[in-house]
């Protein structure tokens, strides 16, 4: 009993040390499969996905500026709850476009009371479809493209071939050891919990899942089944 205890204790020492030792290669592996943007392109709009002020504004204000784009969409955001003196984020993102030099007649608001990614993302349907020829590039935090791409791609088909993602730096982690860092650490645990819940709620996972059931199910009847004419 005692040397089986003492083999357990040595594997569960040599897996820990294992992963301690790969925190370096996984860890920021991690962070970089969540981020799928690319370099900036030509495009006829650029789309912020709000959330963050202090990055994503004045990227999309930076791709203007260059001559990537000639207008801004926004999306109009619920106000909030808890403090409704608080200005709604879209307008947050307004003023920062305006103090970095977008005219406010190349801003436009896109839908109304938004409140999530999917939401914000079917905004840029009508958009979408009444400019058929358009290139759109998206602009949201690093963290954020993977899901934003999978879920544009799910709302939109064939359409969203023609959006291009930038991803926005976020000043308060830094990218590749992220999880050094409390608030880096949250957002993308939170970012992983939430792609998994996208792809639950808006994917195909409960496809996945009853078919695993099923076959569960059938290798289950089929192994009582093996297990009693044996018995006979």
């Amino acid at each position: 009993m005692r040397k089986k205890l003492l083999r357990g204790l040595i594997v569960a020492v040599v897996v820990v040390s294992v992963l301690l030792s790969m925190n370096d290669i996984l860890l920021p592996r991690a962070m970089h499969w969540l981020d799928i943007g690319s370099r900036p392109v030509q495009s006829d709009a650029v789309f912020i996905l709000l959330g963050d002020e202090d990055s994503r504004p004045f990227v999309a204000a930076a791709l203007y500026n260059s001559g990537f784009a000639k207008r801004i969409l926004v999306s109009r955001f619920a106000p909030f709850e808890n403090d409704p003196y608080y200005p709604p984020t879209h307008l947050i993102a307004r003023d920062i476009l305006l103090k970095q030099g977008v005219p406010d007649d190349d801003i436009i608001f896109l839908g109304d009371g938004i409140t999530n990614t999917m939401n914000e993302s079917h905004e840029l349907g009508p958009f979408l479809t009444e400019n058929p020829e358009a290139i759109v590039t998206v602009v949201t935090s690093h963290y954020h493209t993977r899901r934003t791409c999978w879920t544009m791609r799910r709302l939109f088909g064939e359409d969203a071939d023609r959006l291009r993602f930038v991803s926005a730096p976020v000043d308060q982690f830094d990218f590749d050891d992220w999880w050094k860092n409390t608030r880096g650490f949250q957002l993308v645990l939170m970012e992983y919990v939430k792609t998994l819940g996208y792809w639950v709620c808006y994917g195909d996972a409960l496809y996945w899942m009853a078919g695993f059931l099923v076959l569960g199910g059938v290798g289950t009847v089929w192994r009582r089944k093996a297990i009693g004419e044996r018995r006979k």
